[in-house]
């Protein structure tokens, strides 16, 4: 194989062709051997290079079993020009046959001069249990609905399925425009970063899985090395970009600031590639701590008929006195490749921990009106309500609580909505919003501390009737996720619906191990009595 690896790398365009006949002929030889065990075929790496092999990287790779019928193709994936990809400079390009051969090149100095290089590389992995769904445990859990008011069951069927490896966190699901759905989550390596000593550097990033059939199937566990952060959010615009907030820590060893800041990811093509903007240092103090809120909206533009504003919130934590002159709703009219950094909206002077636009999201009625929960922290001057008995307050930020703001003119102003804007009780916050297919508004959140419904820490659902005026907080409190075992670790994400009305949350929880893991649940929704 040594002698082939020459023959493909360097040698005589004839010698190559034959080289890459004879390593097929040898792969399908194989491949008839051990296809009862995938295991063998976990390392096996096919090359096709026009140029300077030594530069590839790991590339992407596809279950063992998508490899069936490969020994009929793989002359035709080789020798045909209209499947090879130019991937100079990219460190991941997708193909065009159903993913199943991917293009990578280092983007070093040296390849990046070599314009004309293609490169293939196929990588072949036995399906892992934690990564591949075929192999996945299902749950069947169902969903208990407490207080019943409204609606007429007390408790959903529910499908759950186990993702990833342990120490994935907090993901958060999109459709795509092409009508893929996108899972996001971060990871942190081996050990998770609250078990890391004081000061220790830890490596954030983001963690992909996809599905092509409304979440039956889902795709391997894709890492993405260079997607740097965490509490990853995608808003998917109408005409298919993706925006992709999240935060960077300041002890996270790619960060060169030393100290915490926010940014936006944003991508053209289905999330594949993506491009990086920083929120600040330019427009905030020395050393601000930046914050975004996690979903992007969009409205007609007025001065544009039939083209739209992309709108997304940003702000500062810890910004004191300063902090209310740090608000800004960034605008785009090119669906985020240049933003308008220059908004200032109303918020009546608010100055609290967490900032104005800070982990929380805003939806916009039917209407056109903006409801923009805030979290409220337990240290600062917003955070009592009348009191509660029986409450203890803890350390940590595991007691902050969310307060509901309302905009009446896409966010020029801002004003506290009814009840002095309280939103819930002390340990509810992370709010998401979706409008369902029959109009009624879906609201999760999670429970961080203080459960009043008897379950543990974790994802929660409500609904509203009246798209988001009025929210039941006491009633009809569907229990989306129900184990986690310690103070964190339960809940995050978000919903989306398919075009069969079914519904698929996801969310995180802590494990016996101590470790976070990631699940997603489908479930429907029971009709409201009136």
């Amino acid at each position: 194989m040594r002698i082939l690896w020459d023959l493909i790398a360097s040698g005589p365009q004839w010698n190559r062709l034959g080289a890459i006949a004879i390593s097929g002929l040898l792969l399908s030889a194989v491949w008839s051997a051990f296809a009862s065990d995938f295991r063998m075929l976990s390392c096996c790496t096919v090359i096709c290079n026009a140029g300077d092999s030594r530069t590839l990287e790991s590339s992407r790779t596809i279950d063992a079993g998508a490899l069936s019928g490969l020994q009929e193709e793989l002359f035709d994936v080789f020798f045909d020009p209209q499947r090879q990809r130019d991937v100079v400079g990219k460190k991941l390009r997708r193909s065009d046959d159903d993913g199943q051969i991917f293009g990578v090149l280092n983007p070093n100095n040296e390849t990046r001069k070599r314009r004309t290089e293609r490169l293939l590389a196929l990588k072949f992995s036995a399906p892992q249990d934690a990564d591949s769904v075929a192999t996945q445990k299902q749950l069947n859990r169902p969903i208990k609905i407490v207080e019943p008011l409204r609606l007429s069951l007390d408790d959903l069927s529910a499908v759950r399925t186990p993702f990833g490896e342990p120490n994935d966190y907090k993901p958060w699901i999109v459709r795509l425009k092409n009508g893929e759905l996108l899972l996001v989550a971060f990871c942190f390596g081996g050990i998770s970063r609250d078990q890391l000593p004081k000061g220790a550097l830890f490596f954030e990033r983001a963690v992909f899985w996809r599905s092509r059939d409304d979440g039956q199937t889902w795709s391997s566990r894709e890492e993405r090395m260079d997607l740097h952060g965490r509490e990853f959010a995608i808003t998917s615009l109408s005409d298919g970009t993706l925006i992709m907030p999240c935060q960077l820590l300041r002890d996270d060893s790619s960060n060169q600031a030393g100290h915490s800041y926010s940014k936006i990811f944003r991508s053209v093509d289905g999330g594949h590639v993506w491009t990086e903007t920083r929120i600040g240092p330019e427009g905030f103090p020395e050393k601000a701590q930046t914050a975004v809120d996690w979903n992007a909206i969009e409205f007609p533009d007025a001065d544009h008929p039939g083209k739209t504003i992309v709108q997304l919130g940003v702000s500062m934590q810890f910004g004191g006195h300063a902090a209310a002159d740090h608000v800004y709703l960034w605008r785009s009219r090119d669906s985020g490749a240049t933003w308008d950094k220059s908004f200032n909206p109303e918020t009546d002077r608010w100055s609290d921990v967490d900032g104005f636009c800070s982990q929380t999201t805003t939806y916009r009625t039917a209407s056109g009106s903006l409801f923009h929960p805030v979290r409220v922290d337990a240290t600062g001057p917003h955070w009592e309500l009348p009191a509660i008995a029986g409450f203890e307050r803890r350390s940590g930020d595991q007691d902050d609580r969310t307060m509901l703001w309302k905009s009446t003119d896409n966010g020029r102003s801002f004003h506290k909505h009814k009840d002095g804007g309280r939103f819930g009780t002390y340990g509810e916050m992370y709010p998401r919003f979706l409008r369902l297919q029959d109009q009624r508004l879906l609201l999760t959140f999670t429970v961080r501390s203080n459960s009043t419904d008897g379950s543990p820490l974790g994802l929660r659902g409500l609904i509203s009737t009246d798209d988001g005026e009025t929210w039941d907080f006491q009633h009809d409190r569907i229990v989306l996720s129900d184990r986690n075992h310690g103070t964190s670790g339960g809940g995050f994400g978000n919903t989306i619906q398919c075009a069969d009305q079914s519904l698929i949350s996801c969310y995180s929880y802590r494990g016996e191990d101590r470790k976070t893991h990631i699940e997603t649940v489908r479930w429907n929704l029971p009709a409201t009595r009136e």
